[in-house]
């Protein structure tokens, strides 16, 4: 497939180059428009203070979110200039409904930098509807996560496939390993980086073996609420590699 688009070119790294790799970033992190507890400016000066060459703010959004998304886009590029870490404009989007679906507005699609993508929960085709954490069989949740999970690879507009396989291994246990491959696969196949975020890896050795093993381009993300939880993901992982 063809890269996707950038505004700003990000060149990842593929999984198999991990032990080359010594480029401090955070890519995904989220500030008081949301359910963050820090400002923009508190986010961006607490990423320079710890020596992050790149950092993203990835607002969580839905289409509703236009009420506060112009400010946040002026926000941001405000605070960003004359820093010494580089500051993208992102947000995160929701699988909700039918596969490849996600509530945004043509205005974010433009304004953002980097966009990724999550599966929160599990939700109604129809009604985007939440269905109650654990109430789906073992089996079905398996399939609703893997089936969204592709979608948002396969979404022209999605950079990063966030915190894969959370959800399912939060509730039901390890993520069986063909469909872990499935989804590393679509993510090489789309040119979808996969996030390593130390927080949600439940058993990170597996994860970072089957990883390496497909080798699709990989990203680094803290899923920062507060300032001082921004970090360079990788340092902490680096132990781990098979």
């Amino acid at each position: 497939m063809e890269p996707k688009h950038f505004q700003h070119k990000i060149e990842f790294p593929k999984a198999s180059d991990l032990k080359s790799f010594n480029r401090p970033w955070d890519l995904h992190s989220h500030t008081t428009f949301v359910d963050g507890k820090n400002s923009v400016s508190e986010m961006i000066s607490s990423a320079e203070k710890r020596g992050l060459e790149l950092f993203a703010i990835t607002e969580h959004v839905r289409s509703s979110a236009m009420k506060w998304w112009r400010e946040y886009v002026k926000e941001i590029r405000e605070r960003r200039q004359n820093r010494k870490v580089e500051v993208l404009i992102g947000m995160e989007v929701n699988a909700i409904g039918e596969v490849g679906r996600v509530d945004a507005t043509e205005e974010m699609w433009h304004d953002t930098e980097l966009t990724i993508g999550a599966i929160h929960g599990y939700y109604d085709d129809v009604s985007w509807e939440k269905i109650p954490n654990g109430s789906l069989s073992r089996e079905k949740a398996l399939m609703y996560e893997i089936d969204r999970a592709v979608g948002l690879c396969y979404h022209p507009q999605i950079h990063i496939l966030a915190h894969p396989c959370w959800l399912f291994e939060m509730h039901y246990g390890e993520m069986p390993e063909n469909e872990l491959r499935m989804l590393f696969r679509a993510g090489r196949e789309t040119n979808t980086a996969i996030e390593l975020n130390g927080y949600y890896l439940k058993y990170p050795k597996r994860f970072l073996k089957i990883l390496q093993d497909e080798n699709p381009m990989v990203s680094f993300g803290s899923n920062a609420h507060s300032a001082n939880e921004i970090n360079n993901v990788w340092i902490h992982l680096k132990d781990i590699l098979p």
